[in-house]
């Protein structure tokens, strides 16, 4: 259970009966009321021992508690948060026998390292005071760490604060060593334009303060258990710091709402080609919840987006790398962006597929302000596990260079190998997603690819211009066990997006990657009709990669961090002129001069024209039909009263049903039911979706769909022909066809069947899997005598009847 936030009063009860039928509430132990209980820790029960509450580390049931072995966590007087002017902390532990010792550096405290507590502690600028109560004989309390920060002492950061190595690690490409860089730059924090902004700016994004001994950062020492993992990046995933990891405090503050955590984890540097040091000083991070540690997950509902879990095994604190002022090439700082990696999971979240939650933070170590990061799920087995639904350890997580993250690489092999072997035919393309020919699904056939995750992954890459990908930064996963589609997709390390507007990454097609089995599946014609569905989706209309959209979801991120941003200015901004020049460029980096220009370019110059350049370059690569899909007078939503809906193409026959299936049957062909040819408008007057496509000779345009409903409405929809909604016409009579309309809750086996009045069958009229929603078939009697006909809808075990007049 989770005490951390405000509670009155605790109390532990339990019922028991009163007389019959009545429960009366028996209090066995109360707690006292305070304004927050400490953070439990795991399989440590808390409770109460001679009047006093403690921790518990050996279970008791039905029995007295055993003394505590471990002593209560330090109270501070203060909470963490932004502060302006100074006050001091008091420290405090109900068992009078203990003591505190803190520490105000980072170093973790114990007797030997820390100060003992014995008088209030005075805090006038940013500090992250961490404190430890220890008894003899018990063993010592969790380290808890508070951090207090003052945007007037962030401001003055020096550069060389007491206890950090002026060098960090050496460059790997070329000669030399990382000069550290500590600083938040004077000319920057001292501008009269900018610095009446920082308070506003460091409390427009939550505060993450990790608080370590800063040798577990920054020694120089190539020791495995005290070499610092800042020096020794690994960025070849061999050698001096593989595997490091070290023991940290993490805090988490949001000024705007108060929310916070504090937590014990371990600490790692995360990254690829941004752990080597003279492409970028500042590194990613990563957050790993282990028992060993502090608790083996965080719990805490850290992203809004209502799909997202409240339970961590790790988080990634990403740097930011491609397109910021600190990457080595001059071209990529003066185009930078921050956001762009952001907008590519966004828009896979706004797809319906799973992919990373993450927001933007400002990053504190031991109190020494390290800039805007973007705190983000990690893609491995346990987000798999928690978004795929699944243990961690079934799944199969395939990354950036073919490179297996967890499970095996033979699966994906297997799906390499036959989509290598060719997928034009229906019966292959259906086999690489585990179906018969016919498309059902078949047991015995695994699942190897989602194809609607595959195409919907590559379009938003298409779209956004990818130009470092996909050779390498993607992620792909599969549950082994319970398969489900195959292999889903994921948006990873999206930083080169949004480039120029121009630019064309439609044909990429890399062997073992995502592109190559994408190329392999287009030669599909299934495959490819199922494309142009996806494309008319997300291009046309309101769609997703639509010009307005697409800014749209760029422009929230680019509010997210507008103010932020300057803090990120004053951080790093000087790196490239004043501390390690690169590529001949020796400017400061300001919002106003870069990151904005940069924005206003994309909104005014890259957004508008992208859709329609890319719907080209997909027609010129054979990924879209050249014939338009047909064109709606109404897009669908809710209908008050009854509409007549127009379809319009300059092209060929517009084919089109009410029914929710498609009018174009596999193979190419018209379906063979429930299919109209467009000549006069469809009256719409109740709940229904209207699916339809141009067939213009054997080419078919890619679907125009839309899906309608009534207030409270019962009606199905009607079609031109002119029957009344429901089931039949009875009791009024029909002269050549009737139509037989259903709900269907879900997807269902459906069986229709027409008899005599007499109970003969004379016509099995539908057999088959329909889809939920208002489904309807066509009757068209042959060779029958005029009279009184009945038919039987059978679902799920359930029977449906109905009669009807042949006139």
């Amino acid at each position: 259970m989770n005490l951390k936030g405000l509670i009155l009063i605790l109390l532990l009860c339990c019922f028991v009966p009163a007389q019959l039928f009545a429960i009366e509430k028996l209090v066995i132990s109360e707690f006292p009321a305070v304004n927050r209980y400490n953070l439990q820790d795991e399989d440590i029960s808390y409770g109460m021992y001679d009047g006093q509450a403690g921790f518990f580390d050996q279970p008791s049931p039905d029995a007295t508690n055993i003394r505590e072995s471990k002593v209560q966590l330090p109270v501070f007087s203060k909470s963490r948060g932004y502060y302006t002017e100074a006050f001091s902390v008091s420290l405090q532990t109900s068992d009078p026998d203990a003591k505190i010792y803190y520490t105000t550096n980072g170093i973790r405290p114990s007797a030997q390292k820390g100060i003992l507590y014995q008088n209030p502690i005075w805090i006038q600028t940013t500090t992250p005071l961490s404190a430890v109560v220890v008894k003899n004989g018990m063993e010592t309390s969790r380290i808890v760490s508070n951090t207090y920060f003052f945007t007037d002492s962030i401001l003055k950061q020096t550069n060389r604060p007491k206890g950090y190595p002026a060098e960090w690690g050496a460059f790997e490409t070329i000669p030399g060593i990382a000069p550290a860089d500590y600083e938040m730059d004077p000319e920057i924090c001292e501008n009269p334009t900018y610095k009446p902004k920082f308070a506003a700016a460091f409390q427009d994004l939550p505060s993450l303060s990790v608080v370590t001994d800063p040798d577990n950062i920054f020694s120089h020492s190539t020791d495995p258990v005290t070499g610092g993992i800042y020096i020794y990046t690994c960025s070849s995933g061999k050698g001096i710091g593989e595997g490091w990891e070290r023991p940290a405090s993490v805090e988490y503050f949001d000024p705007k709402n108060q929310d916070w955590f504090q937590l014990n984890c371990a600490l790692q540097i995360h990254g690829g080609a941004s752990r080597v040091p003279e492409k970028t000083p500042k590194h990613s991070f990563r957050l790993e919840f282990k028992k060993e540690y502090g608790p083996s997950k965080l719990d805490f509902p850290l992203f809004s987006e209502p799909d997202a879990t409240t339970r961590f095994n790790s988080l990634v604190l990403r740097a930011n790398f491609g397109y910021t002022w600190l990457h080595w090439s001059a071209t990529e700082r003066k185009a930078s962006k921050y956001v762009q990696d952001s907008w590519g999971k966004d828009t896979q979240l706004a797809m319906g597929h799973p992919s990373a939650h993450n927001k933007f933070v400002h990053l504190f170590l031991n109190g020494i302000y390290w800039g805007m990061y973007n705190l983000c799920e990690r893609l491995d087995e346990d987000f798999m596990g928690t978004y795929l639904k699944g243990k961690a350890a079934d799944f199969d997580v395939i990354k950036d260079y073919t490179e297996v993250s967890n499970g095996d690489i033979g699966i994906w092999n297997n799906m390499m190998a036959m989509a290598n072997s060719g997928l034009t035919t229906v019966a292959a393309y259906q086999k690489i997603q585990g179906n018969n020919p016919d498309g059902t699904r078949n047991p015995a056939i695994e699942p190897l690819v989602d194809v609607v995750s595959l195409i919907d992954y590559m379009l938003m890459n298409f779209y956004a211009g990818n130009n470092d990908w996909d050779h390498h930064n993607w992620v792909a996963a599969r549950n082994k066990v319970v398969p489900d589609k195959g292999f889903k997709f994921f948006s990873w390390d999206a930083e080169h997006l949004f480039t120029t507007a121009t630019l064309d990454v439609t044909r990429e097609d890399n062997a073992n990657c995502p592109s190559r089995l994408f190329t392999k599946l287009k030669d599909n014609a299934e495959f490819r009709i199922l494309l142009a569905d996806r494309i008319q989706k997300w291009f046309f209309d309101d769609g997703l990669l639509t010009p307005q959209s697409s800014a749209n979801r760029y422009l929230k991120r680019a509010v997210e961090i507008e103010k932020a941003i300057l803090c990120e200015s004053a951080r790093w901004g000087d790196y490239r002129r004043d501390v390690h020049p690169r590529d001949n460029d020796n400017d400061l980096y300001t919002p106003e001069k870069y990151w904005v220009k940069t924005l206003d370019w994309l909104i005014k110059t890259y957004f508008p024209p992208r859709t329609d350049l890319v719907i080209n370059q997909l027609r010129l690569s054979g990924l879209y039909p050249w014939i338009n899909a047909p064109e709606f007078t109404h897009k669908g939503g809710t209908v008050i009263n009854e509409i007549d809906l127009g379809m319009y193409s300059a092209l060929g026959t517009v084919f089109y049903t009410v029914n929710g299936i498609d009018p174009r049957e596999v193979g190419g062909g018209v379906a063979s039911t429930g299919v109209y040819a467009y000549n006069s408008p469809v009256k719409i007057n109740g709940n229904g979706t209207v699916k339809a496509r141009v067939k213009d000779g054997t080419r078919w345009s890619a679907l125009t769909e839309a899906t309608f409903s009534f207030p409270d409405s019962t009606l199905l929809l009607t079609t031109g022909f002119g029957s009344k909604a429901g089931t039949g016409n009875f009791p009024n009579p029909f002269i050549n066809e009737t139509n037989i309309y259903f709900n269907l809750e879900k997807e269902s086996q459906v069986s229709i069947l027409i008899y005599t009045l007499h109970g003969k069958l004379i016509e099995t009229l539908f057999n088959g899997k329909l889809n939920r929603g208002t489904q309807y078939q066509k009757w068209t009697p042959r060779n029958l005598e005029k009279g009184i006909y009945l038919y039987q809808i059978q679902s799920d075990g359930k029977t449906e009847s109905g009669k009807m007049v042949y006139k």
